[in-house]
């Protein structure tokens, strides 16, 4: 099943003759997952899929100056934030009271893996996902002098990526990791 809904708006305004400001900003909301059916191949909790959301706000606000008929001023702000989260269906329905051990890993965060050397293993991963907010800034001057354009002008961008999860933390390998820490 994939599910996404967006929605955008621009506005564009002339400020006389010599000015011209744009805004624009878009959000989107993707969601995928099994669909009706449910999953294919083992089901729920031994399935090993994944199931997705994603969510995206973009914005930038734009000026354009016609300082001169030869000189062009384009000034520019933006940014947009991001984040995705990629889980198990397993995460959260409280497994730990059905089939757990108790004082070993959590299964209402983490359903255990169970891996084999041959075949796809069974049990998934938790919340896993990233966080990356970004923003920028930019200036042009475009200046005409006969058949030459000259173009000066300087950009900024800053981007973040943030992670966060529990990736893997049922299976044995990661648990003989903790171990040797």
């Amino acid at each position: 099943m994939v599910d996404s809904e967006g929605n955008s708006a621009k506005i564009d305004h002339n400020v006389g003759f010599a000015h011209h400001v744009s805004f624009f900003y878009n959000h989107t909301i993707f969601d995928s997952g099994p669909g009706p059916s449910g999953v294919v191949g083992l089901p729920q909790p031994l399935w090993n899929g994944q199931v997705s959301h994603y969510e995206a706000n973009d914005y930038r606000m734009s000026e354009d100056w016609t300082v001169t008929p030869r000189l062009l001023n384009h000034f520019s702000i933006g940014g947009n934030t991001f984040f995705k989260n990629s889980y198990s269906p397993n995460s959260g329905k409280n497994w730990k009271d059905k089939v757990c051990i108790k004082n070993a890993v959590d299964c209402n965060t983490n359903f255990p893996n169970i891996g084999f050397s041959d075949e796809t293993g069974w049990g998934s991963t938790t919340y896993n996902g990233t966080e990356q907010p970004n923003w920028s800034i930019k200036e042009d001057l475009s200046w005409v002098r006969g058949a030459h354009i000259m173009k000066f002008g300087y950009a900024f961008t800053s981007q973040r990526a943030n992670g966060f999860g529990q990736q893997n933390i049922g299976s044995k390998e990661t648990r003989n990791a903790y171990e040797e820490i």
